[in-house]
């Protein structure tokens, strides 16, 4: 997958993912993954603690239009290159939904067929497996992390839980995930 998106960088620490596609009032614009929090607008984190040695691909999907051309796609893929005692590696597609609270639901299917197009694209190209990886959806919303977790992107649970066996897809709904290392990645625990 590094010659594939070879314009990508290898990170070890922290990612922060934002969107600035549709904020007129910033000088970024479109999708960006950095290692520092964004101070202008809401970022999706995957946190990776300071003694774990880990190394993953962070690949911004839309910096590749002859990847996309075709497909819906989501903003961004994080791929963990190594796991312990050769477990799955993780493989980590993002989608980010700048919107008011009562669009979330509505939003859901469209993440959901994003993240899967680049999933099966990059199945279809023989440069992931189910066998060697697994693969976690996480559709997230900056302007609604206090709702979270929310689940209405979700499909029916039978339709879950259908893909998570035969697909090995694990569904999130999360502004953080944490990455324990490179076959495993976790919820934050959540305050009730």
């Amino acid at each position: 997958m590094e010659k594939l998106f070879c314009n990508s960088v290898i990170m070890r620490g922290d990612a922060y993912i934002a969107d600035y596609t549709n904020d007129d009032n910033l000088k970024h614009k479109g999708v960006e993954i950095s290692s520092t929090s964004p101070e202008q607008i809401g970022a999706f984190h995957l946190s990776v603690g300071p003694d774990v040695d880990i190394h993953y691909l962070a690949v911004n999907i839309e910096e590749y239009p002859a990847f996309t051309k075709g497909i819906q796609n989501c903003e961004a893929l994080l791929a963990s290159l190594s796991s312990p005692e050769e477990r799955k590696r993780w493989n980590l597609f993002i989608e980010l939904k700048y919107c008011a609270e009562h669009k979330i639901d509505s939003y859901g299917p469209k993440a959901i067929d994003q993240m899967d197009a680049v999933r099966k694209k990059l199945i279809g190209m023989g440069k992931l497996s189910r066998d060697t990886g697994i693969f976690h959806f996480n559709y997230c919303s900056p302007d609604n992390f206090q709702s979270e977790p929310f689940d209405g992107f979700k499909e029916t649970q039978n339709a879950t839980l259908t893909r998570v066996e035969s697909e090995g897809v694990i569904f999130h709904a999360r502004m953080e995930l944490i990455a324990l290392d490179g076959s495993l990645i976790i919820e934050p625990p959540v305050e009730i």
